[in-house]
């Protein structure tokens, strides 16, 4: 009945991209602008592609007319869908913001409820106010029009018509001020639910809102009905971490590199002669784009002693053979083949049930600046106590790499480059997150943000796990008694580069070997156009996410 009643509906897309140059006199003059040479503001349609943007259609009419696009298409009966993906491109040199966007179309009461037309991203997230768009950037705008096919026979559209719809989308210059003002919003809620020293804490070294104590309403729905918690909120963007999805090595190697305990290198980087490097074993498992990774694995035989993992034949001499192996599988939420032990070992595993198994969350996960850097092992005196926090925190964003063993033991025997940054998707906690995590307890949180928080060397100091209890008890990223859990950050150290940080039975930090099986905690910066819609952040009632 529907196929025979179906209408030709022609539909003229107008697309329009306007400039607010009068918001610069805000920012910066004008007249002043002309006189730096280079600085251009100039926001344009580079480009449309019809159905998705991974086509190679290319609609001429974009190359004309850039800031105004006309483009028609036809809708001929129910289920009938149009997808128009316009490549909205910063060309010039100044970074810009969406100020306002209208979506206008000409439909008629009765059109209306036969046919549905949205705008948003891409990838599904919504358009919002000051979304930023950087110079020489691209942003993909979808316009999606819907002849729906749950309308009812009386609803069906009986005669040919058209319609124009028109997106119009105004662009500023940046300004850091509004950003952080929209970014304010998320805290402003948390705040308003919270109470500074007890439950949150905007004082530390960095100046971010981070949620502090036992068990504070931190608590957020994430990938599916999964339930989240909120470390903080960093730049504008919330930082999620997931509990446990299991026990496997930080990286791995052969037994004629670094001993067989791995290479404490976490992104992609170099050997010295130049070959690629794709990055740490963890690395590759929780990040997309390594679908096809394979790697060197033992040809032993599972050992039922150590848990079905898959070790060499032979002590000494090791015997490999080739296949995919944490080849996304987290990224995915697939099942396959994980590293776990030195030497190349490996275990079945399985992470269709904990993996990011929702396309939504996925696409709220920003591209985030990871920082790799390391305590410095040669140039400063490390018995004394100093592994403050404060210490940590500016150690992971130094230029110290995981690599400055000078190989007098013959011990250090890698050849891979060490970056001290990383840009990716899915990482681990920072040691000083699970440090700056604490409530102080009941001998106050100064006295813990000033205490030694760490192990450096197998003695280790005096620390919060020696001395301090009262410190790891009110930190709600503790997980007591669970042996350990990877942060992403190498230790370093004048014998060997095998080594990255983990928390002891959450009770302190210390180097350990990456060959060692630990506790994986995945860790996401959300993109920062995602706020809390609702929720308390409480057990009971997590925050819902909104973008």
């Amino acid at each position: 009945m529907r196929r025979n009643n179906k209408k030709i509906f022609i539909i003229i897309l107008v697309l329009l991209i306007s400039i607010g140059f009068a918001y610069l006199s805000t920012t910066l003059n004008i007249s002043s602008l002309i006189g730096y040479t280079g600085n251009t503001f100039d926001i344009y349609f580079d480009r449309l592609r019809e159905d998705t943007y991974k086509t190679d259609i290319v609609t001429e009419a974009a190359v004309d007319n850039k800031t105004t696009v006309n483009f028609s298409i036809s809708l001929d009966q129910p289920a009938s869908t149009y997808k128009l993906y316009a490549d909205v491109y910063n060309g010039g040199t100044l970074d810009a913001m969406l100020d306002s966007w209208t979506l206008t179309n000409t439909l008629s009461e009765d059109e209306a409820k036969a046919i549905d037309i949205s705008v948003s991203y891409a990838d599904g997230t919504q358009l919002r106010q000051y979304d930023l768009l950087k110079a020489k950037l691209h942003e993909y705008v979808l316009v999606n029009v819907v002849y729906k096919d749950t309308i009812s026979n009386d609803e069906l559209l009986s005669s040919a018509g058209s319609l124009t719809c028109s997106l119009t989308m105004n662009y500023i210059q940046a300004d850091e001020d509004l950003q952080k003002e929209r970014n304010l919003q998320t805290i402003t809620y948390i705040k308003n639910l919270n109470t500074e020293g007890t439950s949150i804490s905007t004082t530390d070294h960095d100046g971010e809102l981070r949620f502090i104590g036992a068990d504070p309403n931190n608590y957020v729905t994430f990938n599916g009905n999964q339930t989240w918690r909120i470390i903080g909120v960093f730049d504008g963007k919330l930082k999620l971490i997931q509990d446990s999805i299991g026990t496997l090595s930080w990286s791995t190697s052969s037994k004629d590199v670094n001993s067989g305990s791995g290479i404490n290198q976490w992104g992609e980087s170099t050997y010295e002669n130049g070959d690629p490097y794709y990055g740490s074993d963890l690395m590759r498992l929780l990040n997309p784009g390594y679908d096809n990774y394979e790697g060197d694995l033992c040809t032993g035989t599972a050992s039922a002693n150590s848990n079905d993992i898959y070790v060499c034949k032979n002590g000494n001499v090791s015997d490999y053979t080739t296949g995919l192996v944490n080849n996304s599988l987290y990224w995915n939420a697939q099942s396959g083949n994980c590293y776990k032990g030195g030497d190349y070992s490996y275990v079945s595993c399985d992470f269709t049930s904990n993996g990011l198994k929702d396309t939504l969350s996925r696409n709220m996960i920003d591209d985030n600046l990871w920082y790799l850097g390391s305590l410095d092992s040669v140039g400063e005196n490390l018995y004394d106590g100093r592994i403050t926090i404060d210490n940590m925190y500016r150690w992971e964003r130094s230029d110290v790499s995981g690599k400055q063993c000078s190989n007098e033991y013959n011990t250090c025997t890698d050849t891979v480059v060490r970056t001290t940054r990383w840009v990716g998707k899915v990482g681990l906690i920072y040691p000083s997150d699970w440090a700056y995590a604490t409530g102080g307890g009941t001998i106050g949180r100064n006295t813990c943000l000033s205490y030694s928080m760490g192990h450096v060397d197998v003695s280790g100091v005096n620390n919060w796990a020696n001395n301090y209890q009262s410190c790891f008890q009110d930190d709600w990223l503790s997980v007591i008694n669970s042996s350990f859990f990877w942060t992403i950050n190498p230790r370093s150290s004048s014998t060997v580069s095998r080594t990255s940080f983990a928390i002891d039975n959450g009770k302190a930090i210390r180097g350990v070997s990456n060959l060692n099986s630990a506790i994986i905690r995945p860790t996401v910066y959300l993109k920062s156009n995602v706020t809390i819609a609702s929720g308390d952040g409480s057990s009971g009632s997590p925050f819902v996410l909104s973008n």
